[in-house]
């Protein structure tokens, strides 16, 4: 079987189709010299060779190939009337970044910096035995922490200290990017530029399976069907970016033209009936709205929250997304966090490259920009047939999901962003997502039968607690019908950190919990199997107490689960000392701890929700 490497050189359009310019093939076949073939598929510079390339293509369509970013390549494939899915790819760029996520060898090390200076980075300080791991790991002061990056010169350069010539990439890519017409003398620059790059395909791709085999453990084999695997994701997501997502565009176009109104009139609703956050500040030609970290500061001084809210490496609070929904029990922190994800999102709506009016009729009117890379300006993504056009960017993420980029994908902003989504007449849009990833992943590379069944019962927790207590929860019990009941064993995955009181040890991290341990359950000492990584579970607030959903409350002399109480319910510590019962599910109602153990407890649940994303680096 042969092995062929692709590299099109093309410039991108928010259109349905690429412009390709050309393509650089290598093949490599077993007993034979490597083989290296250019096609010009432009129509000024040198004669057309599109009829030629499609022979090609027809000619090895069963054959393995492999290119550098699927999605692009993959995407130039359709636009000269080919099925990208209908090939065998492998995706060079996924299978770097497989090799990066999570692993110091290669995340850190040599790379080439985006503006072409060769560099060296070195790993942030790991964290020390039982400290608390923050998100990211602690920099070094004057050190370089950079990551290695995810582009082919970075890539090239770390496996092979060979620099692809930063300079004279770029002069080629500018001219690629500014379009046609070429002169004969540019063709042939071009296709001897393609061809340089597509030589040292084959060189990394082979230095990063090994990695890849090395790291996952398994057989040469069996690593290229699961790139195959990988690759065809990227071919269709290609397909699915050049189909695009049908928008309403003059809608989108009112959110550009009234961005400042918009964001007037979130800050003052905020800041008039929740906490003033944000103020207002001069600036020529009117004012504009400032979030004042003093107000921030105050609010968390005024609700005794100053300890516990997570800082920056610099010493500031975390003001991001996911800190904010980590506190989103208090009304302002949630209608604050709504308000600031708004206006990041809406902030490259009032960037109208690409958008030049709306005419009398109603209707947009576009001017084509050949160039769409690296804008992050959801109008430049927008076609003249009003479908926007992002990149997904797959196996971008640290557990090899998507990730693109937010202020251009739409299905990633609110709801009532997202509104602007609007299928032809006849037609609909179905975004799906995975239910329980990791639970069923676990499932199939344990070989778990059971698991796969209570998987395929589709409730995870529910199908869990029929198999564990079928007294309590019977097979036709639901999530409706046995509410609580599902929220006690989906509780059963307690933080890191989370401490467990262990006969004759005192409190002990959950982790360090054995199957020769005792632990006690709120009314004795009893055998346990030990830890078991299960997943995560949110802590609800009681008071200034934060506790899960199946703990039992004393509330006028009735002990009622957390669950079906109101925050109000708890009004002081006393109440709280008297109600709070620590052990498992069963028999909470038997021995209440002391005040010492309450706190304790109260105290290391808050810290473990609140550091419960987090994960220590591979070793």
């Amino acid at each position: 079987m042969k092995s062929i490497y692709y590299d099109f050189e093309y410039f991108n359009t928010s259109q349905p189709t690429l412009s390709v310019v050309c393509c650089a093939v290598l093949i490599i076949e077993k007993d034979k010299q490597p083989e290296k073939k250019a096609f010009w598929l432009e129509n000024t510079g040198m004669p057309n060779e599109t009829a030629a390339f499609k022979q090609f293509i027809e000619e090895n369509k069963n054959e393995l190939f492999f290119s550098y970013n699927v999605i692009a390549e993959a995407g130039a494939m359709y636009s000269l009337g080919f099925d990208p899915t209908k090939f065998q790819w492998v995706d060079i760029m996924s299978e770097w970044k497989q090799v990066r996520n999570g692993n110091h060898t290669r995340l850190y090390g040599k790379y080439i910096c985006p503006k072409g200076k060769k560099k060296v980075s070195t790993p942030p300080e790991p964290p020390q035995y039982g400290e608390l791991v923050s998100s990211k790991d602690k920099k070094i002061k004057g050190v370089n922490n950079s990551h290695t990056g995810t582009g082919l010169l970075s890539c090239v350069y770390h496996y092979t200290d060979v620099d692809l010539g930063y300079e004279h990439k770029k002069k080629m890519q500018n001219r690629i990017l500014q379009g046609g017409p070429f002169s004969e003398k540019e063709a042939k620059e071009i296709l001897e530029y393609s061809i340089s790059d597509v030589e040292y395909l084959s060189i990394v791709m082979k230095k990063i399976a090994v990695d890849n085999c090395r790291l996952a453990r398994i057989k040469p084999l069996t690593y290229i069907e699961n790139a195959k695997i990988r690759g065809e994701w990227s071919a269709r997501l290609a397909v699915m970016e050049r189909i695009g997502i049908p928008v309403n565009t003059t809608w989108l176009y009112n959110i550009a033209k009234n961005h400042d109104k918009i964001k007037d009139k979130m800050c003052s609703i905020l800041c008039a009936t929740t906490y003033p956050f944000y103020e207002k500040e001069k600036e020529k030609g009117g004012f504009k709205w400032v979030m004042k970290k003093t107000a921030f500061e105050k609010f968390l001084k005024d609700n005794k929250l100053e300890s516990e809210w997570p800082k920056t490496d610099k010493g500031n609070y975390k003001t991001d997304s996911e800190t904010l929904a980590d506190f989103e029990h208090f009304t302002e922190i949630l209608e604050f966090r709504r308000v600031k994800d708004s206006l990041g999102q809406i902030r490259s709506f009032n960037k109208l490259e690409g958008l030049i009016e709306v005419n009398s009729y109603g209707e947009d009117e576009y001017v084509d920009n050949p160039n769409t890379e690296g804008l992050d300006n959801i109008f430049a993504r927008i076609g003249k047939d009003k479908r926007l056009r992002c990149y997904f960017n797959p196996y971008g993420t640290q557990t090899s999901r998507n990730a693109p980029p937010s202020r251009n994908f739409i299905f990633a902003m609110s709801a009532w962003i997202r509104s602007a989504v609007q299928p032809p007449p006849g037609y609909a849009i179905t975004a799906i997502d995975y239910s329980s990833e990791e639970f069923i992943i676990a499932a199939c590379e344990s070989k778990d039968k059971v698991m796969e069944k209570v998987y395929d019962s589709g409730d995870v927790y529910l199908g869990f607690a029929k198999i564990a207590d079928p007294k309590r929860v019977p097979a036709h019990a639901t999530k409706d019908s046995h509410g609580i009941e599902r929220d006690m064993f989906k509780s059963t995955c307690l933080a890191r950190g989370s401490p467990i009181r262990v006969k004759g040890k005192g409190f002990v991290s959950i982790e360090y919990v054995t199957s020769h341990d005792e632990v006690w359950d709120g009314k004795s000492w009893r055998k346990c199997k030990g830890s078991i990584y299960m997943g995560d579970k949110k802590v609800m607030p009681m008071g200034r107490f934060f506790c899960t959903g199946d703990h039992k409350i004393l509330v006028n002399g009735e002990w009622k689960y957390a669950a079906k109480l109101q925050t109000s319910n708890v009004r002081s510590s006393e109440e709280l000392q008297r109600s709070i019962h620590i052990g498992t599910t069963s028999g909470l109602h038997e021995a209440p701890a002391n005040w010492e153990d309450v706190w304790a407890l109260a105290c290391s649940i808050f810290r473990s929700y609140l550091s419960r994303k987090t994960s220590l680096r591979s070793r």
